[in-house]
């Protein structure tokens, strides 16, 4: 019983703000590629249900927003 305890407060311990602020960037860069690809999916909705002259162009934005929402993604892994 005093090992699990002993066990639970190390875990505790060792958790440090530098751990935390590395785990809630990570949870917010996941969920930027996740809006990204919402906007993504988005604009490919509007595109196709409203002909617009500039669609090539909406889409190009709306994949490059998606690219570089997975660039900071990964940019920021390798920075932690």
């Amino acid at each position: 019983m005093n090992l699990n305890s002993n066990l639970f407060l190390d875990l505790l311990t060792s958790i440090t703000p530098g751990g935390i602020a590395k785990f809630m960037l990570i949870t917010i860069a996941f969920m930027y590629i996740f809006f990204a690809f919402a906007v993504w999916r988005q604009v490919n909705l509007m595109i196709q249900s409203i002909k617009l002259g500039a669609s090539p162009l909406f889409n190009l934005i709306s994949i490059f927003h998606l690219f570089l929402a997975i660039g900071v993604f990964i940019l920021g892994l390798i920075m932690l």
